[in-house]
């Protein structure tokens, strides 16, 4: 072959192996960005929280919503195996005719679905709180069993959180009457949800407890946060741990008005707990304080302040692919509000800050000797604008697969109502500055009621929200990012291009039509030379 058609066929099979990299669909959303919005409740039904969301090991996604079903709130599951694009019919988990609420979803160590909610248990105004299970991510789902007990008044059950710990078992955490006041329950299964262990009573008589979340660590250690409200104007921040449900802490030594600052608690990987809450005994108020447990909430660390700015609210952590903690919060005054971000590096060393000194409701040494994620955090972070008119609230944060920390919030500028969101690409060490706003669908919504985010099995998220659009009735809505479909399963089909991807593909097919000019000519050049 002369010099060049040598150059030629090079140059085809450069053009062709650029092409082939373009045009696959797993490269060609290598610029991850959201979806558009899609709407995932039906027409003229209405909902009372935003779609919650698990992610199947087969590429799939499962949103649990709750909405209208002939007018009775239900709790609905809709599978997606494209990606978040399109959405099946839906399976109704909750009792027919029965109104259900405060529905709660979390993944089992296995790969199995759980979902509970509060349902109606025959007697007006009395609730139950009910488990629903799916063992193939979500295709089909086991009959309800009901996880508080059962009865009149005295029992009703509200507000169910989920933990995961074994491989098949579940922790419950709720709030149930004693027939005065509501009062913090845990139960955990046992025997792959077989049987339950009788409800602990974890808050005292007197008073209602709110928020009542369990967390556990890889030991199967469990600890339980709530809010415990006094009156309408008072309440206490309040945790116990397994080691010993009697010995409960309370995080804040002064009861305090105001709306409920619900903690954040995660579980390191080295089986130590972080608790990171709004502390009114600090001088600003409200300083957002982190403390530590290595004995399953036995006793906890001095409080190390965060924050050196007043009423921060709706606290959230996640633990991080380094072992670290990223943690967000929003940060209110009386004309904006804006949410600020800390990061906790999993070698952590405590130090004295300049600006705040610790809590004095802890232990007589002035800062902790315990190392680590959670002894030390970054200066925080604005990442949305601190501007008269604007409210940034309602931070919600996941991590990916792939290590990066994801976070979408509510936003109203100027009476002008949308989601927004960011990622962090180093564990929340950095954030972009100020907030992608995402504008909800066809027009501003009149309002969003709440968000919910989740890590895909994939690389990427899914959020939803709940959003009131021109004065009609709540809808579910939902938005991906970066998706992937799973290699695990052939049969999941790969997620349709995003519109910006419509050159990559036209590219790649180019390229593949260049790619098969070459090989002919090579054959028939070839086939010539063989003649020689």
């Amino acid at each position: 072959m002369n010099k060049p058609t040598h150059r030629f066929t090079l140059l085809l099979a450069v053009v062709a192996a650029l092409g082939s990299v373009l045009f696959f669909p797993h490269i060609a959303t290598a610029t991850p960005t959201w979806t558009d919005d899609t709407q995932i409740t039906a027409n003229g039904a209405t909902t009372n929280q935003a779609p919650l969301f698990l992610s199947g090991s087969d590429g799939s996604i499962t949103a649990i919503t709750v909405e209208t079903v002939s007018s009775t709130y239900s709790v609905l599951a809709r599978r997606s195996i494209d990606g978040g694009v399109t959405w099946g019919a839906p399976t109704v988990l909750s009792a027919s005719g029965v109104a259900s609420a405060d529905a709660t979803v979390v993944k089992l160590n296995n790969g199995h679905f759980a979902v509970a909610f509060a349902e109606a248990s025959g007697t007006s105004g009395v609730n139950q709180i009910r488990l629903v299970t799916s063992s193939n991510n979500g295709l089909t789902w086991g009959s309800a069993q009901t996880i508080s007990t059962a009865g009149g008044a005295a029992h009703a059950a509200t507000h169910p959180h989920l933990a995961a710990f074994g491989t098949t078992e579940l922790v419950v955490g709720f709030q149930q009457s004693d027939g005065a006041h509501d009062r913090a329950i845990v139960r955990y299964s046992q025997s792959q949800l077989q049987s339950w262990t009788q409800g602990q009573t974890l808050s005292a008589s007197g008073s209602d407890a709110r928020f009542v979340t369990p967390v556990v660590n890889t030991s199967g250690d469990i600890v339980v946060s709530w809010i415990l409200v006094a009156s309408d104007t008072t309440q206490q921040t309040q945790i116990a741990g397994s080691s010993n449900w009697s010995t409960v802490t309370t995080l804040t030594s002064n009861a305090v008005a105001g709306v409920p600052h619900v903690p954040a608690v995660v579980a390191l990987p080295t089986g130590a707990f972080v608790v990171l809450w709004a502390d009114p005994d600090l001088n600003p108020s409200y300083t957002v304080t982190a403390r530590i447990s290595s004995n399953a909430g036995l006793a906890w660390d001095v409080g190390i302040p965060i924050s050196s700015t007043a009423f921060p609210n709706e606290i959230t952590a996640v633990v991080t692919a380094d072992g670290g903690i990223a943690a967000a919060w929003s940060m209110g005054t009386g004309g904006y509000t804006y949410i600020q971000t800390s990061y906790s590096s999993p070698t952590s060393t405590p130090s004295p800050s300049p600006s705040a000194s610790p809590s004095s409701s802890s232990s007589a040494s002035p800062w902790p000797t315990t190392t680590g994620a959670g002894s030390a955090w970054s200066t925080p972070l604005n990442i949305s604008p601190s501007v008269t008119g604007q409210f940034y609230t309602n931070p919600q944060l996941a991590l990916s697969p792939d290590g990066k920390v994801a976070m979408v919030l509510k936003q109203n500028v100027s009476s002008t109502f949308a989601t927004g969101s960011s990622v962090s690409t180093d564990n929340g060490a950095t954030w972009p500055q100020g907030v992608q706003s995402i504008t909800s669908w066809q027009s501003s919504p009149t309002s969003i009621s709440s968000v919910s985010l989740v890590a895909l099995t994939g690389q990427g998220f899914i959020y939803g929200w709940q959003t009131t659009l021109n004065g009609n009735p709540d809808k579910g809505f939902v938005r991906v990012y970066g998706w992937e479909a799973s290699s695990s399963s052939s049969s999941t089909p790969a997620p349709t291009l995003p519109a910006t991807g419509s050159v990559l593909w036209a590219t790649g097919l180019l390229s593949i039509a260049f790619f098969g000019s070459g090989l002919i000519f090579w054959a028939v050049t070839a086939r010539s030379r063989a003649r020689r």
